[in-house]
């Protein structure tokens, strides 16, 4: 309606003014449609530091923000400097990880092979189609030794460090390469308090481990611009193949309003029905692609992206 204007600066809302959701996404997706020489200003939504930085990473050139602060009138200090920071980042926006994989979904779900161990493996993820992959940098059966992202440096994907509780040692690694290029974002699946991602440059989401609805409320206060629900298993940080019940997944999936991230349990054999149930955006998976713990079977990769791609959501 605005293009015969072709007004700059154009302001991108991520709260839908019909019922005030907020959808971080949806300012990065409406914004490939501004076909003229525009500012981008990223509406509503921003609450903390990394909030900030994720609009300005993503290619916009100011922020529009009113409650948060109102609220505490120092975070307008703070956005300021974030937008300093990543101004001489010099960081690419077409490279930053929300714009790749967002800019690759289409209608069918995205797919994330995680549990990578080594480069045979990474390099067929990528060939089958993979949207991402992750590496686990925590106790566990899929460990990746922690070097393995300068083994990976030339292979052209999304790759997600998977953490858990992670210490200032195992964080400043990974800055560090994240400043190289060798990861794009992190994932976050231990008990970490919202607090530890308000203020973080590096892209990242958060796994909530699920066994009722209430393990899900609240998610807004991770500012994560996606939540990745996976299912509870006592003494472990995910892992498990265990699916989240149908029950719970019910419910879940109509807070998610159609952002459902979903790991735990998913195969060949259960991911078109799961497709048909719950219209996940994306698949994390792992132990049911694998002829053991951290070493992939490249067939099934193949078969599950190929079934995952012939579908929509």
């Amino acid at each position: 309606k605005v293009r015969s204007l072709k007004p700059s600066p154009v302001g991108i809302n991520s709260r839908d003014l019909r019922d005030f959701s907020v959808d971080m996404l949806v300012p990065l997706a409406l914004k490939d449609k501004i076909d003229w020489e525009a500012d981008l200003i990223y509406e509503s939504g921003i609450g903390s530091r990394s909030d900030a930085v994720y609009a300005f990473s993503s290619g916009f050139k100011g922020i529009l923000t009113g409650e948060s602060v109102i609220k505490n009138r120092g975070l307008a200090s703070v956005y300021k400097d974030a937008f300093y920071s990543m101004r001489e980042s010099g960081k690419d926006p077409d490279n930053y990880f929300w714009n790749r994989i967002f800019s690759s979904r289409g209608e069918r779900p995205l797919v994330k092979i995680c549990g990578i161990t080594n480069r045979r493996d990474c390099r067929a993820a990528k060939e089958a189609g993979a949207d991402m992959i992750g590496m686990v940098f925590a106790p566990s059966v899929r460990e990746a030794d922690i070097h393995l992202p300068e083994k990976l440096f030339d292979i052209n994907i999304p790759k997600v460090a998977v953490v858990v509780n992670p210490d200032d040692y195992l964080m400043d690694i990974l800055n560090s390469y994240y400043k190289k290029g060798l990861i794009d974002a992190i994932q976050f699946s231990g008990d970490e308090e919202p607090s530890f991602t308000s203020s973080l440059e590096i892209p990242f989401y958060k796994t909530l481990r699920v066994r009722d609805e209430n393990d899900y409320e609240g998610h807004e206060k991770y500012h994560s611009v996606r939540i990745l629900v996976d299912s509870h298993s006592k003494g472990s940080y995910g892992g498990s193949g265990k699916k989240v019940s149908d029950s719970l997944l019910s419910g879940i999936k109509e807070k998610a309003k159609g952002k459902l991230w979903l790991a735990g349990g998913i195969s060949c054999e259960n991911v078109i029905e799961i497709i048909e149930e719950y219209s996940p955006e994306l698949f994390d998976v792992s132990s049911s692609l694998e002829v053991a713990p951290g070493k992939k079977d490249h067939d099934k990769m193949d078969f599950f992206i190929h079934i995952v791609k012939g579908t929509k959501r």
